[in-house]
């Protein structure tokens, strides 16, 4: 169990956060709703009721858009820069645990 966790890491934390971002937004975005909807002349939902709002579910998936999306970029310049010779990355035909430099 601990090898498999040292040695996959990332994957478990990044899954746990995936999991838990959507209750820290439930806590931070209902205020914002609220508030447009006292601006609207309507009453404030609970807060089982924002969860079941459009408002939360778009902020949820924008979120997680924006995330990937940055992710994909840096991997994406990460992987370039490896294939044009970046001196802190190892050349790519060399050994795992090769540095290049």
């Amino acid at each position: 169990m601990r090898r498999t966790l040292r040695t996959n890491g990332p994957a478990p934390a990044m899954r746990g956060l995936f999991a838990v971002s959507p209750i820290g937004r439930s806590g931070t975005g209902r205020r914002p709703d609220d508030g447009a909807r006292r601006a609207h002349g309507e009453a404030p939902v609970g807060f089982g009721g924002y969860l079941r709002t459009g408002y939360f579910v778009e902020a949820v998936f924008e979120n997680r858009e924006r995330g990937s999306l940055s992710i994909g970029a840096m991997v994406g310049v990460s992987i370039f820069l490896r294939q044009r010779g970046l001196p802190g990355s190892k050349p790519v035909a060399a050994p795992h645990g090769a540095r290049g430099g």
